[in-house]
């Protein structure tokens, strides 16, 4: 489940594969049914990923731009 999450699959999804697998080894293998039932769970989302460094450029940017302006201000 872990690993379905990491790739992008929600929980459902990957407890719907785990299901559909645990048949098709019972019955033998993997089979045109169970081939057609995994077509049919949508493909994973890729999971947002937090970008700090990107924050924190805009952050500093953007305090460089007000101490400038404060700058301005103060010495002009």
């Amino acid at each position: 489940m872990q690993s379905a999450s990491r790739i992008g699959f929600p929980p459902i999804h990957a407890a719907a594969i785990l299901a559909i697998a645990e048949q098709a080894s019972l019955r033998g293998g993997l089979d045109h049914n169970a081939a057609q039932q995994l077509a049919a769970i949508p493909a994973p989302t890729r999971p947002r990923q937090r970008n700090v460094a990107c924050y924190l450029n805009i952050t500093v940017a953007l305090l460089v731009c007000v101490a400038a302006a404060i700058a301005v201000l103060r010495f002009a």
